[in-house]
């Protein structure tokens, strides 16, 4: 037994009430049980109830509270790592634990009807979240998920059926959504809930999950998670999520060992094929989003369409489509933009950029370009004083390149940047990568403390059933058929005086 564990001694036992309180919590009861008005008074002046037997009158009721009450687990990790960092005197860590154990007691003791009832985790209140999702043309995606602005799945009685094998829908072809009867999130385990975890108020809807036997282990070691590359938007949740209580008293420690319960990829390239549950990096194609590789956002293939199909567009319109560096930026959504331009009865040059060798553009210039390459080529078109009409997804939502952009510049953000709440906890100038960042930690540990998974293998059967979630920055979580990747594409929004307005639905690609 280490030095820990001694101090620990004795905090799970019986500890009797001081006789003054628990002559007054019997009074206090007797008033709650016989005055007409609910209004107490002295218990022996109102009910006639002499002194000596009003212990024996509430006794039913005060019965258990001297009897041994071990720690809440997720309590006793806060401590024994606090303690492991401190040396406070034994003494005051047995008051603190007696004070909120008496104090629980107490609550349960007095409350009518004799019940707890559920706890809620309150969290500031944030604008509503657009949650609409259309399809080309404008109109509601039939089958869908289709909910009025500011809704949530718990109100409307809609949401997504839990994924299957490989990550697909189990609802309709094509990505339809199967409704699910409205529940609240369930706990698995025993810590509170993750920080923001119901997004905007009611926005939440999760099939219930069945509770996981209660921690034996006093120390709770951290669980690992195994990341690759850094972002300010993962690393802040962490920190608030390890602030206060971790994961059912677990803190969600980063580490670049392999191993971690998930592995998160927050650098700039996909990871190569490996087992366990993978939460990938932004802007990948559906092909690498299956079985338990993940992603937050939908592909950028899909972004793009929804782009274009968001648009107007003129017969015969020449629109110059600029491609960037290998991956997706030269291939897939390049391709993906000029295939819907021709869809649309306009006509598309594909350009590949360099910067320093801007061509000048048509009237149009649509971009599939990452970040750096599309302000530079913002600065460039500015510098030699071409002015076309300039569209991009969700790279253009980062604050340089928007300090860039003209005015008129319409963007597709794969989220809705709304939610002022949770914005503001990212950090100053919150763009798509740091949402992304901060999104990806918060639904794993949603998966994770719904569930009291700790393996791999069963965080990722719980990322699977995290459809009908809704984050704060979407419509309730839904994967597209066949992949692990969203239905909702994004909004589109116009650049005006450096920053995004505007707004509205949320759109889709069809496909």
């Amino acid at each position: 037994m280490d030095e820990l564990d001694q101090r620990f001694q004795g905090l799970d036992a019986a500890r009797p009430l001081p006789a003054g309180m628990r002559q007054r919590l019997s009074e206090a009861i007797v008033d709650l049980a016989t005055a007409p008005t609910g209004v107490p008074t002295d218990a022996t002046e109102r009910t006639g109830v002499p002194t000596d037997a009003t212990e024996r009158t509430a006794a039913p009721a005060l019965a258990g509270l001297d009897a041994p009450r071990p720690l809440p687990p997720y309590l006793r990790a806060r401590l024994h790592r606090d303690l492991a960092r401190t040396r406070f005197p034994v003494r005051w860590l047995a008051v603190a634990a007696a004070v909120i154990l008496v104090a629980g007691g107490t609550t349960l003791a007095l409350r009518p009807g004799g019940g707890s009832g559920p706890q809620h985790h309150n969290v500031a209140a944030a604008p509503a979240v657009p949650s609409t999702i259309v399809a080309a043309g404008g109109s509601a995606q039939s089958g869908a998920p289709s909910f009025a602005a500011g809704s949530s799945a718990s109100q409307s009685g809609t949401g997504s059926a839990s994924a299957g094998a490989g990550g697909a829908s189990g609802g309709p072809a094509g990505g339809a959504a199967a409704p699910v009867a409205p529940s609240s999130v369930a706990s698995g385990g025993n810590g509170p809930p993750p920080p923001y975890t119901f997004g905007p108020p009611q926005a939440e809807s999760l099939p219930a999950a069945a509770p996981a036997p209660r921690q034996a282990d006093t120390h709770l070691p951290p669980l690992p998670v195994t990341v690759v590359g850094d972002n300010a938007g993962f690393d802040r949740y962490i920190e608030l999520l390890n602030s206060q209580g971790g994961i059912n008293g677990r803190d969600l420690a980063p580490t670049t060992q392999a191993g971690g319960v998930a592995t998160v990829n927050l650098s700039d390239q996909p990871l190569p094929s490996q087992p366990g549950l993978v939460l990938e990096t932004t802007y990948l194609p559906d092909a690498l989003l299956r079985s338990d590789v993940f992603d937050v956002v939908s592909s950028p293939v899909h972004q793009a369409v929804a782009l274009v199909d968001a648009m107007q567009w003129k017969p015969g319109q020449i629109v110059g489509i600029y491609r960037g560096a290998p991956g997706v930026w030269a291939a897939e959504v390049p391709n993906a933009m000029a295939a819907a331009v021709r869809a649309h009865g306009a006509t598309p040059v594909v350009m590949t950029y360099a910067v320093g060798h801007l061509a000048p553009p048509p009237s149009v210039a649509l971009l599939a370009l990452d970040t750096r390459d599309a302000t530079a080529f913002a600065q460039e078109a500015a510098s030699r004083g071409y002015h076309p009409a300039i569209a991009g997804i969700g790279t253009l939502a980062e604050t340089n390149a928007e300090n860039a952009l003209p005015n008129g510049t319409r963007i597709l953000a794969p989220f809705s940047m709304s939610n002022g709440t949770e914005l503001s906890a990212i950090g100053p100038a919150a763009g798509t990568a740091d949402i992304h960042g901060w999104l990806t930690a918060k639904i794993l540990a949603v998966a994770l403390w719904r569930s009291g998974a700790t393996t791999p293998t069963a965080a990722a059967a719980a990322l699977h059933q995290m459809s009908g979630y809704a984050d704060g920055f979407d419509p309730p979580l839904a994967w597209r058929t066949g992949t692990n990747s969203l239905i909702a594409d994004g909004i589109v929004y116009t650049i005006s005086n450096h920053t995004l307005a505007g707004g509205g639905a949320f759109v889709r690609d069809p496909s």
